[in-house]
């Protein structure tokens, strides 16, 4: 897969980086403590490489100055939790065939993968495709055994 567009939002300096697209050489300028190193590492925690520090922890990566009322309004259900990275890949041809394995899709190589991660939650992968043909594939490639067949 390949990163193709990334957004991230209430992380440390970074109220909203707005969406922005990635190429094979992406630069990112600004100013000192403008947010490039906070981009960079809400992007690594999505799924890093050593497992503590995947997530998002509210203490240390909320934006300091609201974190007392973000916490008060997730506990009084105000609002929902803050989705800190919604990031798209886009589908290459060895992840294709993996996809078409399950959906039964003919033509993948391109599609798109959204993924989003908020704080203290686990992702969510958006991933559109035709249910039917999905559910033709499945039954068509799995092997029904018998009780007999079992033992």
């Amino acid at each position: 897969m390949k990163l193709k567009k990334i957004q991230i939002r209430e992380f440390r300096s970074i109220n909203d980086s707005g969406s922005f697209d990635v190429d094979n050489i992406t630069c990112l300028v600004g100013k000192n403590e403008s947010g490039k190193t906070a981009l960079l590492q809400a992007l690594y925690q999505m799924n890093p490489i050593i497992d503590y520090d995947a997530g998002y922890n509210i203490t240390h990566d909320y934006p300091r100055v609201d974190v007392e009322d973000y916490r008060y309004e997730i506990e009084q259900a105000k609002r929902e939790p803050a989705i800190v990275a919604h990031v798209k890949f886009e589908l290459d041809k060895a992840d294709a065939e993996k996809i078409q394995y399950f959906t039964g899709e003919t033509d993948v190589v391109g599609k798109i993968f959204n993924i989003t991660r908020c704080y203290e939650e686990d992702y969510e992968v958006e991933y559109s495709f035709d249910e039917i043909v999905a559910l033709k594939n499945l039954v068509e490639n799995t092997i029904f055994l018998t009780k007999s067949q079992i033992k």
